[in-house]
């Protein structure tokens, strides 16, 4: 990608397009803002929730969902899994997105960088977020003195790390994000290449698709636009650079 969108915080990064926009990219598949696999629910976004989160949770469990988006994931783990979600985001219509259209889960306006939890939890969720974190083996040691279980599903380097800028995003490899978990404490108990060839394409013609509605692209749209092109257009390239890994770990 070639150009500056004059975005220099992931807060502005969510920020910079309003609601209204994002209802029309994201409400038809529940706002869930990931990527997404084919499989038994017409929503592939729902899709990805069911096969790389629900295994790695149980029923009842206290959840602490760190980057929750505008939440997807949380409100099906509170509805079909009947956890205590805690939602955390630094973007302000994320949060109020959650109060106002979820129910049942407790949403916190806060920013992951300096975030430090004040409760115990069962399992930790990093779903497609922990990248966007500038020093993520900092707050998973905050995280690890208050819980039990970490599942991290999130882009990886298939070679070598690097820093994208217009995502603001920092691509470990598997290997070394593994290694940063165990640091703060953690054992891996499951780490995986979840094969992001899956998810790329058929997450790109949803968002491409959408994305024609909206005229003129500013900010983040404008980033996923010029994303979602390069991805279509030479798929193969781009996955010999990138990945999406799973990992969960226990204490």
């Amino acid at each position: 990608m070639s150009f500056d969108y004059g975005l220099s915080s992931t807060e502005q990064l969510y920020e910079s397009n309003i609601q209204e926009q994002w209802d029309w990219l994201l409400y038809p598949v529940n706002h869930h803002y990931h990527f997404g696999i084919k499989g038994p629910s017409s929503n592939i976004f729902e899709n990805a929730i069911y096969q790389n989160v629900f295994p790695f949770i149980k029923y009842n469990s206290r959840v602490l969902d760190g980057g929750c988006g505008w939440g997807g994931p949380a409100e099906m783990l509170t509805k079909y899994k009947k956890c205590k979600v805690t939602a955390v985001s630094n973007s302000h219509g994320q949060i109020d997105h959650i109060k106002k259209r979820r129910q049942g889960i407790r949403a916190l306006k806060k920013d992951l960088n300096t975030f430090a939890p004040l409760r115990s939890y069962d399992v930790a969720l990093f779903y497609e977020s922990l990248c966007h974190v500038q020093k993520s083996e900092r707050i998973l040691k905050k995280i690890s003195r208050r819980t039990k279980n970490l599942l991290i599903i999130d882009h990886i380097s298939v070679e070598t790390p690097y820093y994208n800028p217009y995502w603001m995003m920092q691509f470990e490899t598997l290997d070394g994000l593994c290694k940063k978990v165990e640091r703060v404490g953690y054992k891996i108990q499951y780490a995986a290449d979840l094969n992001f060839g899956k998810y790329l394409v058929p997450s790109s013609l949803y968002w491409k698709k959408r994305l024609e509605g909206i005229p003129y692209k500013t900010g983040q749209f404008a980033v996923l636009e010029e994303s979602v092109n390069m991805w279509l257009d030479d798929p193969e390239s781009f996955l010999k650079q990138n990945g999406l890994g799973l990992v969960y770990a226990s204490r």
